[in-house]
């Protein structure tokens, strides 16, 4: 029952507005999902005039875009619009003949040659058998099989994805033991103070090593002068930016927060779906001899909440 914006414009501008409804189209919808004003950026320069005498436009790949972020109001997380691109661009999301999602599309990998698993079926005694072989073994013969089977998958997956699930909470439950949230905000403000700080002081003593080379080059300083300084200013730069790597290695904020209590949320799963799969996972490789390697989202998040209780509970 939304209106499609030409036909919001007849409904509210025009007296007599048509009593047709107009569709919305796919490429309509396309672009509305990809759209990244609706995070709240500004995107400009995504088409240029030839010059000043040809009024024809060349459109300008994405990369060279000009985005200036948090231009305006929000009407949609950068989480959810970023989980919109990897459900419909970034993987191949291809639908089963009774319109369900497969499990593992998109997801499973070869962890030799990173080639997308095939998936074959077997009917014997009239039972169906899943399994998974590496594409480019299957079409070419340019590697193994990698062969695994649906249901030892299924087991394995399901199985780290508890205990993940387990060690994010085990994580969550320390920080409120240990941390208050008020004490986090002020935090964070402070880090963020406290790397501006740290940008200018690394600004100044490179502008200094700059000044001091150009003085030796006009000799207005000797070369032992030269040496004298520039061994300074780089130890006091040097200084600055590892205090400022210190500093973001120990990050942890509120989004954190509200991400490791979301997985806390989820709780333990009894069966597999593709919606945990992609709330979770970001690839799982298969070895030659079967074994399974699961890379997951949050495994950054987990090690510096980790890193961050070591050095507030010292």
């Amino acid at each position: 029952h939304i209106p499609t914006p030409s036909k919001y414009m007849k409904i509210y501008h025009d007296k007599n507005p048509p009593l047709i409804a107009e569709k919305w189209s796919i490429k309509m919808l396309d672009h509305i999902l990809k759209n990244k004003t609706y995070m709240g950026d500004l995107i400009q320069g995504k088409r240029m005039r030839i010059n000043h005498k040809n009024h024809n436009f060349v459109v300008i790949p994405e990369d060279n875009h000009i985005i200036i972020k948090n231009h305006h109001k929000a009407i949609i997380k950068e989480d959810l619009f970023n989980h919109v691109q990897s459900i419909l661009y970034n993987r191949n999301s291809r639908v089963s003949p009774t319109n369900q999602m497969y499990r593992y599309t998109g997801y499973l990998k070869c962890a030799d040659c990173n080639t997308s698993m095939y998936k074959f079926y077997k009917t014997k005694n009239k039972r169906k058998k899943v399994f998974f072989y590496c594409g480019a073994y299957h079409k070419r013969k340019c590697c193994s099989k990698h062969y695994i089977t649906e249901s030892k998958l299924d087991d394995i997956v399901l199985k780290s994805i508890n205990q993940f699930i387990e060690l994010i909470s085990n994580v969550n439950d320390k920080i409120f033991e240990n941390i208050s949230i008020s004490y986090l905000e002020f935090e964070k403000e402070n880090k963020e103070f406290k790397l501006l700080e740290l940008d200018k002081e690394k600004t100044k003593y490179r502008k200094l090593l700059n000044d001091i080379k150009e003085d030796y080059k006009k000799n207005y300083i000797t070369k032992e002068e030269f040496e004298l300084f520039k061994d300074r200013y780089l130890f006091e730069l040097n200084k600055v930016l590892l205090e400022k790597e210190s500093l973001t290695s120990s990050k942890i904020n509120n989004n954190d927060i509200e991400s490791l209590k979301k997985i806390k949320k989820l709780g333990k799963f009894d069966i597999l779906d593709r919606n945990i799969i992609h709330e979770l996972i970001e690839v799982i490789y298969i070895t030659e001899d079967g074994n399974v390697d699961i890379h997951f989202k949050y495994k950054d998040l987990y090690e510096d909440t980790l890193r961050y209780l070591k050095q507030n509970m010292v």
